[in-house]
Protein backbone atom coordinates (compact mmCIF):
# COMPACT_ATOMS: atom_id res chain seq x y z
CA UNK A 1 0.00 0.00 0.00
CA UNK A 2 1.29 3.83 -0.72
CA UNK A 3 2.40 5.94 2.43
CA UNK A 4 -0.32 7.78 1.34
CA UNK A 5 -3.19 5.54 1.83
CA UNK A 6 -1.83 4.52 5.48
CA UNK A 7 -3.32 7.25 7.69
CA UNK A 8 -6.86 7.05 5.78
CA UNK A 9 -6.89 2.86 5.75
CA UNK A 10 -6.00 3.22 9.69
CA UNK A 11 -8.53 6.24 10.51
CA UNK A 12 -11.17 4.13 8.88
CA UNK A 13 -10.46 1.00 11.00
CA UNK A 14 -10.65 3.01 13.80
CA UNK A 15 -14.31 4.26 12.90
CA UNK A 16 -15.41 1.06 11.75
CA UNK A 17 -13.79 -1.31 14.49
CA UNK A 18 -14.19 1.26 17.79
CA UNK A 19 -17.22 1.53 19.77
CA UNK A 20 -17.05 4.74 21.53
CA UNK A 21 -18.09 4.81 25.20
CA UNK A 22 -20.58 8.14 25.51
CA UNK A 23 -23.38 8.47 27.83
CA UNK A 24 -26.67 9.20 25.55
CA UNK A 25 -30.42 7.72 24.76
CA UNK A 26 -30.78 6.08 22.15
CA UNK A 27 -34.55 5.95 20.31
CA UNK A 28 -34.92 3.85 17.20
CA UNK A 29 -39.11 3.54 16.18
CA UNK A 30 -41.45 5.33 14.60
CA UNK A 31 -42.94 7.65 17.17
CA UNK A 32 -41.16 8.74 19.78
CA UNK A 33 -42.36 11.07 22.64
CA UNK A 34 -41.08 12.52 25.80
CA UNK A 35 -43.85 13.52 28.13
CA UNK A 36 -44.25 16.97 29.99
CA UNK A 37 -43.45 14.94 33.42
CA UNK A 38 -40.11 13.32 31.76
CA UNK A 39 -36.61 13.91 32.18
CA UNK A 40 -33.63 12.70 29.95
CA UNK A 41 -30.09 13.43 32.28
CA UNK A 42 -27.89 12.58 29.20
CA UNK A 43 -27.93 13.33 25.39
CA UNK A 44 -30.93 11.79 23.44
CA UNK A 45 -30.28 10.38 19.62
CA UNK A 46 -33.66 10.33 18.57
CA UNK A 47 -34.52 8.29 14.97
CA UNK A 48 -38.26 8.11 13.75
CA UNK A 49 -41.53 8.94 11.64
CA UNK A 50 -42.62 11.86 14.27
CA UNK A 51 -41.11 12.95 17.66
CA UNK A 52 -42.04 15.19 20.20
CA UNK A 53 -40.56 15.84 22.94
CA UNK A 54 -41.91 18.33 25.89
CA UNK A 55 -40.10 17.18 28.69
CA UNK A 56 -36.37 18.04 29.42
CA UNK A 57 -33.53 16.88 28.18
CA UNK A 58 -30.10 17.86 30.35
CA UNK A 59 -27.85 17.47 27.22
CA UNK A 60 -27.95 17.01 23.56
CA UNK A 61 -30.85 16.35 21.55
CA UNK A 62 -29.80 14.88 17.95
CA UNK A 63 -33.18 14.13 16.08
CA UNK A 64 -33.97 12.90 12.40
CA UNK A 65 -37.61 12.02 11.56
CA UNK A 66 -40.50 12.98 9.39
CA UNK A 67 -41.59 15.59 11.91
CA UNK A 68 -40.01 16.74 14.75
CA UNK A 69 -41.90 19.36 17.34
CA UNK A 70 -40.09 20.28 20.54
CA UNK A 71 -41.15 22.18 22.84
CA UNK A 72 -39.69 21.39 26.05
CA UNK A 73 -36.63 22.14 28.16
CA UNK A 74 -33.07 21.35 26.17
CA UNK A 75 -30.08 22.45 28.43
CA UNK A 76 -27.60 22.31 25.31
CA UNK A 77 -27.52 21.92 21.52
CA UNK A 78 -30.44 21.13 19.48
CA UNK A 79 -29.21 19.17 16.26
CA UNK A 80 -32.56 18.09 14.09
CA UNK A 81 -33.08 17.00 10.30
CA UNK A 82 -36.28 16.44 9.24
CA UNK A 83 -39.26 17.57 6.89
CA UNK A 84 -41.11 20.11 9.17
CA UNK A 85 -39.36 21.04 12.26
CA UNK A 86 -41.04 23.39 14.85
CA UNK A 87 -39.02 24.57 18.25
CA UNK A 88 -40.91 25.90 20.98
CA UNK A 89 -39.66 25.91 24.86
CA UNK A 90 -36.34 27.21 25.83
CA UNK A 91 -32.87 25.73 24.29
CA UNK A 92 -29.71 26.17 26.33
CA UNK A 93 -26.85 26.81 23.67
CA UNK A 94 -27.29 26.21 20.07
CA UNK A 95 -29.94 25.07 17.57
CA UNK A 96 -28.76 23.48 14.24
CA UNK A 97 -31.71 22.49 11.60
CA UNK A 98 -32.01 21.38 8.02
CA UNK A 99 -35.40 20.48 6.65
CA UNK A 100 -38.17 21.68 4.57
CA UNK A 101 -40.09 23.89 6.65
CA UNK A 102 -38.59 25.02 9.90
CA UNK A 103 -40.53 27.40 12.70
CA UNK A 104 -38.55 28.92 15.85
CA UNK A 105 -40.43 29.91 18.53
CA UNK A 106 -38.63 29.67 21.41
CA UNK A 107 -35.37 31.40 23.45
CA UNK A 108 -32.10 30.11 21.92
CA UNK A 109 -29.26 31.34 24.25
CA UNK A 110 -26.88 30.11 21.73
CA UNK A 111 -26.56 30.43 17.66
CA UNK A 112 -28.79 29.43 15.48
CA UNK A 113 -27.84 27.72 11.85
CA UNK A 114 -31.42 26.49 10.01
CA UNK A 115 -31.59 25.61 5.98
CA UNK A 116 -34.47 24.99 4.46
CA UNK A 117 -37.10 25.62 2.00
CA UNK A 118 -38.76 28.08 4.47
CA UNK A 119 -37.28 29.56 8.23
CA UNK A 120 -39.34 31.52 10.17
CA UNK A 121 -38.04 32.89 13.88
CA UNK A 122 -41.74 34.11 14.73
CA UNK A 123 -42.60 36.75 17.40
CA UNK A 124 -41.98 34.84 20.03
CA UNK A 125 -38.44 33.92 19.26
CA UNK A 126 -35.76 35.46 20.87
CA UNK A 127 -32.14 34.07 19.72
CA UNK A 128 -29.14 35.36 21.49
CA UNK A 129 -26.66 34.54 19.38
CA UNK A 130 -25.97 34.95 15.99
CA UNK A 131 -28.35 33.68 13.42
CA UNK A 132 -27.53 32.64 10.22
CA UNK A 133 -30.42 31.16 8.27
CA UNK A 134 -30.98 30.36 3.97
CA UNK A 135 -33.68 28.91 2.08
CA UNK A 136 -36.26 30.00 0.01
CA UNK A 137 -38.72 32.01 1.90
CA UNK A 138 -37.47 33.35 5.28
CA UNK A 139 -38.96 35.95 7.94
CA UNK A 140 -38.05 37.14 11.10
CA UNK A 141 -40.65 38.45 13.27
CA UNK A 142 -38.88 37.66 16.69
CA UNK A 143 -35.63 39.20 18.60
CA UNK A 144 -31.98 38.85 17.42
CA UNK A 145 -29.71 39.68 20.24
CA UNK A 146 -26.64 39.53 17.92
CA UNK A 147 -25.90 39.56 13.97
CA UNK A 148 -28.38 38.20 11.72
CA UNK A 149 -27.18 36.78 8.32
CA UNK A 150 -29.99 35.34 5.96
CA UNK A 151 -29.20 33.93 2.73
CA UNK A 152 -32.85 33.08 0.32
CA UNK A 153 -35.31 34.38 -2.08
CA UNK A 154 -37.66 36.30 -0.21
CA UNK A 155 -36.11 38.25 3.23
CA UNK A 156 -39.01 39.55 5.12
CA UNK A 157 -37.94 41.18 8.63
CA UNK A 158 -40.73 42.34 11.24
CA UNK A 159 -38.71 42.17 14.21
CA UNK A 160 -35.18 43.71 15.73
CA UNK A 161 -31.77 43.22 14.88
CA UNK A 162 -29.51 44.48 17.83
CA UNK A 163 -26.55 44.06 15.82
CA UNK A 164 -25.49 44.00 12.32
CA UNK A 165 -27.60 42.61 8.97
CA UNK A 166 -25.81 40.47 5.94
CA UNK A 167 -28.64 39.77 2.96
CA UNK A 168 -28.92 38.07 0.09
CA UNK A 169 -32.22 37.60 -2.10
CA UNK A 170 -34.70 38.08 -4.63
CA UNK A 171 -37.23 40.62 -2.73
CA UNK A 172 -36.13 41.93 0.84
CA UNK A 173 -38.64 43.72 2.82
CA UNK A 174 -38.64 45.46 6.21
CA UNK A 175 -42.02 45.88 7.55
CA UNK A 176 -43.25 48.51 10.12
CA UNK A 177 -41.90 48.32 13.32
CA UNK A 178 -38.50 46.26 11.83
CA UNK A 179 -35.35 47.46 13.57
CA UNK A 180 -31.99 46.88 12.67
CA UNK A 181 -29.41 48.12 15.34
CA UNK A 182 -26.08 47.98 13.89
CA UNK A 183 -24.96 48.47 9.62
CA UNK A 184 -27.40 46.94 7.00
CA UNK A 185 -25.23 44.90 4.14
CA UNK A 186 -27.49 43.73 1.60
CA UNK A 187 -26.82 42.19 -2.11
CA UNK A 188 -30.25 42.18 -4.57
CA UNK A 189 -31.12 42.95 -8.09
CA UNK A 190 -33.70 45.62 -6.81
CA UNK A 191 -33.53 48.18 -3.61
CA UNK A 192 -34.77 47.01 -0.14
CA UNK A 193 -38.64 47.89 0.49
CA UNK A 194 -38.78 49.90 3.74
CA UNK A 195 -42.45 50.02 4.83
CA UNK A 196 -43.77 52.46 7.41
CA UNK A 197 -41.27 53.07 10.27
CA UNK A 198 -38.94 50.31 9.56
CA UNK A 199 -35.42 51.89 11.04
CA UNK A 200 -31.83 51.24 10.38
CA UNK A 201 -29.38 52.50 12.82
CA UNK A 202 -26.00 52.32 10.73
CA UNK A 203 -25.00 52.18 7.63
CA UNK A 204 -26.62 50.79 4.19
CA UNK A 205 -24.63 49.24 1.71
CA UNK A 206 -26.42 47.93 -1.76
CA UNK A 207 -24.71 45.24 -3.67
CA UNK A 208 -25.68 44.32 -6.84
CA UNK A 209 -25.68 40.58 -7.77
CA UNK A 210 -23.20 40.04 -10.38
CA UNK A 211 -24.09 37.20 -13.12
CA UNK A 212 -21.34 35.79 -14.64
CA UNK A 213 -21.86 33.58 -17.61
CA UNK A 214 -21.53 29.81 -17.24
CA UNK A 215 -19.13 27.89 -19.00
CA UNK A 216 -20.23 24.82 -21.58
CA UNK A 217 -18.58 21.83 -20.03
CA UNK A 218 -20.50 19.19 -21.68
CA UNK A 219 -18.49 17.03 -23.69
CA UNK A 220 -15.01 17.85 -22.62
CA UNK A 221 -13.86 15.00 -21.58
CA UNK A 222 -15.13 11.52 -23.76
CA UNK A 223 -17.31 9.09 -21.47
CA UNK A 224 -14.60 6.47 -22.05
CA UNK A 225 -12.33 9.06 -20.28
CA UNK A 226 -14.48 9.78 -17.12
CA UNK A 227 -14.55 5.72 -17.04
CA UNK A 228 -11.05 5.28 -16.82
CA UNK A 229 -10.52 8.25 -14.09
CA UNK A 230 -13.27 7.11 -11.58
CA UNK A 231 -12.18 3.46 -11.45
CA UNK A 232 -8.43 4.35 -10.94
CA UNK A 233 -9.69 6.50 -8.02
CA UNK A 234 -12.16 3.65 -6.83
CA UNK A 235 -9.33 0.94 -6.74
CA UNK A 236 -7.32 2.02 -3.88
CA UNK A 237 -10.78 2.29 -1.88
CA UNK A 238 -11.37 -1.14 -2.87
CA UNK A 239 -8.04 -1.82 -1.57
CA UNK A 240 -9.10 -0.13 2.08
CA UNK A 241 -12.10 -2.34 1.88
CA UNK A 242 -10.35 -5.80 1.15
CA UNK A 243 -8.42 -4.94 4.17
CA UNK A 244 -11.78 -5.06 6.22
CA UNK A 245 -12.90 -8.35 4.45
CA UNK A 246 -9.76 -10.19 5.42
CA UNK A 247 -9.98 -8.31 8.92
CA UNK A 248 -13.20 -8.37 9.88
CA UNK A 249 -15.79 -9.73 7.71
CA UNK A 250 -18.83 -10.09 10.24
CA UNK A 251 -18.75 -6.36 9.89
CA UNK A 252 -18.53 -5.33 6.69
CA UNK A 253 -21.83 -7.76 6.74
CA UNK A 254 -23.59 -5.86 9.30
CA UNK A 255 -23.47 -2.82 7.67
CA UNK A 256 -25.20 -4.50 4.12
CA UNK A 257 -27.30 -5.89 6.57
CA UNK A 258 -27.86 -2.34 7.91
CA UNK A 259 -28.58 -0.95 4.51
CA UNK A 260 -30.63 -3.82 2.98
CA UNK A 261 -33.31 -3.79 5.89
CA UNK A 262 -33.50 -0.15 6.04
CA UNK A 263 -32.31 1.95 3.09
CA UNK A 264 -34.48 4.99 4.42
CA UNK A 265 -33.09 5.31 7.65
CA UNK A 266 -29.69 4.87 6.13
CA UNK A 267 -30.36 7.77 3.92
CA UNK A 268 -31.41 9.55 7.38
CA UNK A 269 -28.30 8.77 9.12
CA UNK A 270 -25.99 9.23 6.57
CA UNK A 271 -27.29 12.93 5.60
CA UNK A 272 -27.71 13.59 9.61
CA UNK A 273 -23.84 12.49 9.72
CA UNK A 274 -22.73 14.43 6.45
CA UNK A 275 -23.74 17.75 8.28
CA UNK A 276 -23.48 17.53 11.70
CA UNK A 277 -20.06 16.25 12.38
CA UNK A 278 -18.29 19.22 10.34
CA UNK A 279 -20.57 21.64 12.62
CA UNK A 280 -19.56 19.44 15.53
CA UNK A 281 -15.82 19.59 15.18
CA UNK A 282 -15.76 23.35 14.27
CA UNK A 283 -17.22 23.52 17.82
CA UNK A 284 -14.41 21.46 19.16
CA UNK A 285 -11.96 23.42 17.35
CA UNK A 286 -13.01 26.49 19.39
CA UNK A 287 -11.87 24.79 22.76
CA UNK A 288 -8.17 24.26 23.40
CA UNK A 289 -9.29 21.16 25.19
CA UNK A 290 -10.82 19.90 22.18
CA UNK A 291 -8.57 20.29 19.21
CA UNK A 292 -6.52 17.03 19.45
CA UNK A 293 -10.38 15.80 19.72
CA UNK A 294 -11.20 17.59 16.49
CA UNK A 295 -8.79 16.75 14.88
CA UNK A 296 -9.25 12.99 15.33
CA UNK A 297 -12.76 13.19 14.21
CA UNK A 298 -12.05 15.20 11.32
CA UNK A 299 -9.51 12.51 10.02
CA UNK A 300 -12.11 9.45 10.89
CA UNK A 301 -14.90 11.54 8.86
CA UNK A 302 -13.00 12.05 5.71
CA UNK A 303 -11.99 8.89 6.08
CA UNK A 304 -15.50 7.44 6.10
CA UNK A 305 -16.55 10.26 3.22
CA UNK A 306 -13.56 8.55 1.05
CA UNK A 307 -14.87 4.55 1.24
CA UNK A 308 -18.72 5.36 1.78
CA UNK A 309 -19.72 5.02 -2.33
CA UNK A 310 -17.71 1.75 -1.76
CA UNK A 311 -20.14 0.99 0.51
CA UNK A 312 -23.09 2.19 -1.04
CA UNK A 313 -22.50 0.24 -4.64
CA UNK A 314 -21.75 -2.98 -2.64
CA UNK A 315 -24.70 -3.12 -1.32
CA UNK A 316 -27.01 -2.64 -4.72
CA UNK A 317 -24.82 -5.04 -6.17
CA UNK A 318 -25.40 -7.26 -3.53
CA UNK A 319 -29.14 -7.25 -4.06
CA UNK A 320 -28.83 -6.71 -7.56
CA UNK A 321 -27.07 -10.41 -8.06
CA UNK A 322 -29.17 -11.86 -5.09
CA UNK A 323 -26.10 -11.98 -2.74
CA UNK A 324 -27.82 -10.45 0.08
CA UNK A 325 -27.58 -12.19 3.19
CA UNK A 326 -24.50 -14.15 2.31
CA UNK A 327 -21.39 -13.31 4.59
CA UNK A 328 -18.09 -15.65 3.47
CA UNK A 329 -14.97 -13.90 2.76
CA UNK A 330 -15.30 -14.83 -0.83
CA UNK A 331 -18.42 -13.48 -1.13
CA UNK A 332 -18.03 -9.77 0.40
CA UNK A 333 -14.98 -9.87 -1.87
CA UNK A 334 -16.53 -10.49 -4.72
CA UNK A 335 -20.02 -8.10 -3.69
CA UNK A 336 -17.21 -5.46 -3.28
CA UNK A 337 -15.49 -5.70 -6.35
CA UNK A 338 -19.17 -5.36 -8.21
CA UNK A 339 -19.97 -2.41 -6.23
CA UNK A 340 -16.98 -0.59 -7.39
CA UNK A 341 -18.48 -1.56 -10.65
CA UNK A 342 -21.77 0.06 -9.99
CA UNK A 343 -20.39 3.43 -8.80
CA UNK A 344 -18.44 3.42 -11.89
CA UNK A 345 -21.10 2.99 -13.87
CA UNK A 346 -23.68 5.79 -11.97
CA UNK A 347 -21.28 8.30 -11.10
CA UNK A 348 -20.41 8.33 -14.73
CA UNK A 349 -23.79 8.79 -16.20
CA UNK A 350 -23.79 12.31 -18.03
CA UNK A 351 -25.27 15.50 -16.07
CA UNK A 352 -26.82 13.22 -13.46
CA UNK A 353 -23.59 11.16 -12.32
CA UNK A 354 -22.74 14.15 -9.68
CA UNK A 355 -25.97 14.02 -8.08
CA UNK A 356 -26.26 10.10 -8.09
CA UNK A 357 -22.14 10.16 -6.27
CA UNK A 358 -23.90 12.43 -3.96
CA UNK A 359 -26.66 10.16 -3.09
CA UNK A 360 -23.79 7.47 -3.10
CA UNK A 361 -21.46 9.20 -0.59
CA UNK A 362 -24.89 9.45 1.67
CA UNK A 363 -26.00 5.83 1.31
CA UNK A 364 -22.66 4.78 2.24
CA UNK A 365 -22.14 7.23 5.25
CA UNK A 366 -25.44 5.87 6.61
CA UNK A 367 -24.67 2.47 6.63
CA UNK A 368 -21.67 2.65 8.08
CA UNK A 369 -22.93 5.07 11.13
CA UNK A 370 -25.95 2.13 11.42
CA UNK A 371 -23.78 -0.28 11.61
CA UNK A 372 -22.12 1.02 14.43
CA UNK A 373 -24.55 1.99 16.31
CA UNK A 374 -26.17 -1.89 15.99
CA UNK A 375 -22.80 -2.05 17.99
CA UNK A 376 -23.65 0.24 20.58
CA UNK A 377 -26.99 -1.02 21.22
CA UNK A 378 -26.05 -4.64 21.39
CA UNK A 379 -22.97 -3.76 23.65
CA UNK A 380 -25.51 -1.54 25.80
CA UNK A 381 -27.92 -4.54 26.18
CA UNK A 382 -25.06 -7.04 27.20
CA UNK A 383 -23.81 -4.30 29.54
CA UNK A 384 -20.56 -3.38 28.21
CA UNK A 385 -21.23 -0.17 28.04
Amino acid sequence: MRKSLKPVAAAFLCFFLAVPVMAFELRCQDDIFLEADKTIDEDLIAIGEHIAVKGEIKGDCIAAARKIFLSGIIEDDITAVAQNISLEGEVGDSFRAAGKTITINARVKGDIAAVGESVTLRDGCIAEGDVVIAGGELQINGKVLKSLKAYGGKIKIRGEVAEDATLRGDRIVLYPGAKIGGNLIYTCANQIELMGDAQIAGDTTWHKPVIKPRKRTFGAKSYRSRVIIRSLLMLPVLLIGLMLIGISPRLVFVTMDSMHSSPGKTLGFGFVFLVCVPVANAILFVTIVGIPLALIVLLMYFAALYVSSLFAGMAIATKIFGMRGKSGRGILAVGMILGVVTVVFLSTIPVAGGFIRLLLIIFGLGGLVMSRFRTLVAAKEKGLI
